[in-house]
C-alpha cells in the first residue's frame, strides 16, 4: 500500500551514524482516496501494516523477524535495498488487528551478520488515528491539469491533535514507474506543500500521497541501540496530471510579405536544448554566403527596400549560422522560469555581394518538450 511505501523516507529522521542499526520502524492505519474537491473520504480503500528494520551495511544481519501480537510465531522482513522491510495489506481493519493489534508487545528479532542477535521490544500504542487528510479548496482539480513550469501549492486540512503533538505530515508524488519524484516531511500541523516549478514532467500522470501520523518515540538503548517509532497513520492517494508545457513556433510572414525560407527546428526551443532552424536556399538567396537570426522580445512589421523587419530594428542577440543553410544551434538555457516565454525571431542572408535579404519570422514560446 502507498501508505507503507511512503514511510520509508520517514524513516531517515531517527537516523544515528554511530549504530548498526541505523533506524526502524513499526507504522499501520487505513488509507483513502480523493475524487473530488474539498472533500473528507470517509470510506477506507484498504488497511495495512508497515515494519522497517535499516542497518548500516546488508552484511550487519542475516535475518529479520517480527513476532507478538497476534502473530503465530513470527513474520520475517525481506532486504530490500539496505532495509528489512515487511508490508502487509487487509480487506479490513478487523483482519489487520487480529494479527497486528494496538496498544500489545511486539518483538523485532535480527540475527547473524556482524551484529549478531539483538532483540528490540516496542508496545504499538493505542489505536487512535489522525483526522483522514484531504486536499482542501480547488486543489484536488487544480492538479488534474497541473503546469510543471509553475511552483505549485498544495492545501489540505488540519490534521488534527494528534498529529500536532506528535506526529508528522508527509507529501510524496511517485511517476508511474513508483519511483518517488518530490519528498516533504513537516512537523505538526502544517497544511500546505509546495510543488517546486520543473519537479514533474510535462504531459504526464503522478501519483500523489499524502500522510498524517501519530507517531510514539521507542526506546531503543536495551534493543537495537537506537530509538524508534510506531505510529498510526492515515494516508490519502490522489492523482496529478501535467499540462503539455509545449513549445511552439508560428511562422510569420510581414506586410509586406517575406519569403518562407526561415524554417522552423527538428524539436521545438525546448529549456536546456538547442534550438535548431534553418533558412532553406532553394528559392530564397541561393547564392548566399551567410545566413543570421535575430531575436528580439516582440514582434514588428516594418517594411523596407530588403524586406520587412519582423522582430524591430534592434534586436537584442543576432546568431550567425555555421554556414549557408546549415541549421542553427541557438542554446536555451536550462531554467524553469523561461517556460511559456515568447520571442519573436526572423532569418535573414547575405548575398554574394553583401546585400541583406530578410526572410519571414518564428514567433515562439519556449516550452518543456
Amino acid at each position: 500500500m502507498r501508505t507503507l511505501l511512503a514511510l520509508s523516507s520517514v524513516l531517515a529522521l531517527s537516523a544515528s551514524a554511530s549504530a548498526q542499526v541505523t533506524h526502524w520502524r513499526m507504522v499501520k492505519g487505513p488509507s483513502v482516496e480523493q475524487t473530488a474537491d474539498d472533500t473528507q473520504p470517509t470510506l477506507p480503500t484498504g488497511w495495512s501494516v508497515g515494519v522497517y528494520v535499516r542497518t548500516q551495511s546488508p552484511g550487519d544481519a542475516a535475518a529479520v523477524s517480527i513476532s507478538g501480537g497476534g502473530i503465530l510465531g513470527s513474520i520475517p522482513l525481506t532486504l530490500e535495498g539496505d532495509t528489512w522491510v515487511l508490508e502487509a495489506d487487509f480487506g479490513g481493519q478487523g483482519s489487520m488487528n487480529k494479527v497486528f493489534p494496538s496498544a500489545t508487545q511486539y518483538t523485532l528479532g535480527l540475527t547473524g551478520g556482524t551484529l549478531g542477535t539483538l532483540f528490540q521490544p516496542l508496545v504499538l500504542g493505542p489505536e487512535q488515528y489522525p483526522n483522514p487528510p484531504f486536499l482542501t479548496g480547488s486543489t484536488w482539480s487544480d492538479v488534474q491539469s497541473h503546469d510543471p513550469a509553475a511552483p505549485f501549492t498544495l492545501t489540505w486540512n488540519n490534521p488534527g491533535p494528534l498529529t500536532q503533538a506528535s506526529g508528522v505530515s508527509v507529501l510524496e508524488i511517485f511517476d508511474g514507474s513508483d519511483a518517488s519524484i518530490l519528498s516533504q516531511i513537516a512537523v505538526g500541523g502544517t497544511t500546505a506543500g509546495i510543488i517546486p516549478g520543473c519537479t514533474l514532467a510535462p504531459n504526464q500522470s503522478y501519483e500523489g500521497f499524502l500522510e498524517f501520523t501519530n507517531a510514539n518515540n521507542i526506546d531503543g538503548s536495551t534493543g537495537f541501540g537506537v530509538d524508534g517509532t510506531t505510529s498510526h497513520n492515515v494516508g490519502l492517494d490522489f492523482t496529478i496530471a501535467t499540462n503539455a508545457a509545449a513549445a511552439v513556433e508560428v511562422i510569420r510572414a510581414g506586410t509586406p510579405a517575406n519569403p518562407i525560407a526561415f524554417l522552423p527546428g527538428t524539436t521545438g526551443p525546448v529549456i536546456g536544448s538547442d534550438w535548431d532552424p534553418v533558412v532553406d536556399h532553394t528559392t530564397f538567396v541561393p547564392d548566399a554566403i551567410a545566413d543570421f537570426v535575430a531575436v528580439s522580445m516582440a514582434p514588428s512589421n516594418i517594411p523596407s527596400p530588403v524586406g520587412t523587419f519582423l522582430c524591430g530594428l534592434t534586436p537584442f542577440l543576432v546568431v550567425p549560422s555555421p554556414a549557408p543553410g546549415a541549421r542553427f544551434a541557438i542554446e536555451i538555457p536550462n531554467d524553469c522560469s523561461y517556460v511559456g516565454g515568447t520571442l519573436s525571431t526572423q532569418a535573414g542572408s547575405l548575398d554574394l555581394f553583401f546585400g541583406v535579404q530578410l526572410a519571414n519570422a518564428i514567433d515562439v514560446t519556449i516550452g518543456m518538450l
